[in-house]
């Protein structure tokens, strides 16, 4: 899933290099490739030093709090309101009252797989590895379990959230005051890093990526390289924008705008465009799990762990606020029928609402026409209203038709 820095770097007084394609080996005693253990290279014993290693941006490409998170607002919209509630009680406590109703399936996770794959050969040549998350003990326990590499895991607690030097105590006094090694991603983990004997840098963050440059216990970096473009583009999902053309429709049955009223028009498909792309990823986030059951080809960069669960969230704001203020200037009817398609389009993504595809899809449909009708100078003769309703139905059935196996999401 994903490949190590490739490029040479620094640290310090020490220096990186290659030591075969995958990842970047520390120069000193412990450089060997991808293929072999430590154990195979010396004849040294196996490194008594243990190996902690972070979850969530480490391990796997995602979050599994905010994952979980959002399956349980799937399951009922009403905990998007007890979410926050539980927050006020402190973050340890929300992932415990998350963690006790939802599940974590470790078989469907996104996991760094060259991280995996230096984590076994690890395990295999004898080396003790602990998973030590921020994310909850019962998923922690549970990611643990479905690798069978780690001696150990250790996680938040409902109380104590085990994350920045609340982890760094915890690593500490499990090491029993001796040295360790750490495996991690995030900002908080800058609090870890200088104390580790050695760091592991695993898919970070920029700001991680930078700071760790200059310290001199880094061994390894692993690396992802985004498609950062084309990953945008597809969370989007920008190929189903020509749809939203449906808004001129009307205006064409009925003899077209005004003067200038066709800008009004490619503005009022921009909405339409912008507003499907957050009700979009809404749903991805929702059918994350789900997602990942897909074939390849249908699982989309957010399931894939391309692009960054919290990443995916901040989207659906900076593309939701532009439409609805456009549609707040083009009028105030296009405004109501835009917010409509929206909290319908909401409405149908939670697990109790029953509906069939095809309903759906020609509701979403017959709102994109009746925003196009909204914006004319004047009420169309009812022929054309009996054309509109019939091209939504035709719409809906073809999309259904066309959508296989991703037909059953937004």
């Amino acid at each position: 899933m994903s490949r190590c820095c490739d490029r040479p770097a620094t640290a310090g007084r020490h220096r990186l290099r290659h030591s075969a394609p995958g990842y970047l080996a520390f120069a000193g005693p412990r450089v060997y490739d991808n293929d072999m253990s430590p154990s195979e290279h010396t004849d040294e014993k196996p490194d008594a030093v243990p190996l902690f290693v972070d979850l969530d941006g480490t391990l796997v490409a995602t979050d599994t709090t905010v994952e979980c998170c959002f399956r349980l607002v799937r399951r009922n919209a009403a905990y998007a309101l007890r979410l926050p509630l539980w927050l006020l009680r402190g973050i340890a406590h929300l992932k415990r009252r998350v963690a006790d109703r939802v599940p974590l399936q470790p078989d469907h996770l996104p996991y760094h797989r060259d991280v995996v794959a230096f984590l076994k050969r690890e395990h295999e040549s004898g080396r003790r590895l602990i998973l030590a998350t921020a994310a909850d003990q019962r998923y922690a326990r549970a990611v643990a379990g479905h690798l069978g590499c780690f001696e150990q895991a250790v996680g938040s607690d409902g109380v104590i959230d085990l994350s920045g030097p609340r982890k760094l105590a915890k690593l500490q006094e499990m090491s029993g005051g001796g040295p360790f090694d750490y495996a991690g991603d995030d900002l908080a983990d800058l609090a870890i890093f200088p104390h580790a004997r050695r760091a592991i840098v695993a898919n970070p963050v920029p700001p991680v990526r930078l700071a760790t440059q200059r310290m001199g216990n880094v061994e390894r970096v692993f690396d992802a390289r985004p498609r950062r473009i084309l990953d945008a583009l597809r969370m989007l999902n920008v190929q189903r924008w020509p749809l939203n053309l449906l808004v001129l429709l009307p205006a064409a049955l009925a003899g077209g705008w005004p003067p200038g009223g066709w800008i009004d028009g490619m503005f009022a498909v921009l909405c339409f465009c912008l507003g499907a792309s957050a009700i979009h990823i809404y749903s991805d986030l929702l059918n994350i799990a789900e997602r990942r059951k897909l074939p390849p080809a249908q699982r989309g960069p957010i399931a894939e762990g391309r692009v960054a669960i919290q990443r995916a969230a901040v989207a659906i704001l900076l593309v939701a606020i532009p439409a609805f203020a456009i549609a707040a200037w083009l009028s105030g009817p296009f405004l109501l029928i835009l917010a409509g398609a929206f909290a319908f389009a909401v409405l149908a993504a939670q697990d109790w609402f029953k509906a069939p595809r095809i309903a759906i899809t020609s509701i979403l449909n017959l709102l994109r026409l009746v925003a196009g009708i909204a914006l004319l100078p004047a009420v169309p003769p009812v022929w054309v209203w009996i054309a509109v309703m019939l091209a939504a139905l035709v719409a809906g059935a073809v999309q259904v038709r066309l959508g296989g196996e991703a037909a059953r999401f937004l």
